[in-house]
């Protein structure tokens, strides 16, 4: 039986930001968790998907807004290749197009970067194992997309006549 912390059942980590300070400080927070190994990190979208493609990652923690290849992009093309591979989302915007696309896209989760170290934490072992991660406000959004349709639906309908009332002739 592997120990705790051990390579065997460490959660493989990469990092996809386009800024050094995030992936420098996000890394300085896993490097003190023994559940995690810090496997990799990518600039751009382009490189987390080549990276998955070639090293074993259980958790890509990704940035949306990066060049040459958004976030929502790379989470499609990570998930077409390895469903297994979790996606949680960091970023600066709550933006319902953004937020949408990168859970439809596959992603298992969607942070703010603004996050606590240790609700990150709690997170990415939340994500690994299958759960769903999102914060209130995001689930709003989602909630809200959902409900749009059915009131578009709702609206659309025919008019329900009013009952008779009173005695009929």
């Amino acid at each position: 039986m592997a120990e705790r912390g051990s390579s065997i059942n460490r959660v493989k980590i990469l990092i996809a930001d386009d800024h050094p300070i995030i992936r420098e400080g996000f890394s300085a927070i896993l490097s003190l968790q023994p559940e995690f190994e810090l496997v990799g990190t990518a600039n751009n979208g382009q490189e987390a998907v080549d990276f998955c493609e070639k090293h074993p990652v259980d958790v890509v923690l990704s940035d949306l807004r990066m060049p040459v290849m958004d976030g929502v992009a790379a989470i499609k093309m990570i998930k077409k290749k390895n469903p297994r591979i979790r996606v949680l989302v960091l970023t600066s915007f709550v933006e319902d197009d953004l937020v949408i696309d990168a859970i439809k896209g596959g992603a298992s989760g969607y942070l703010l970067k603004d996050v606590e170290p240790e609700k990150l934490v709690q997170a990415i072992c939340e994500v690994a194992q299958g759960e769903v991660v999102l914060p209130s406000v995001v689930a709003r959004t989602l909630m809200n997309e959902i409900r749009e349709p059915i009131q578009e639906q709702a609206a659309a309908a025919p008019a329900i006549p009013a009952p008779i009332s009173g005695p009929i002739k």
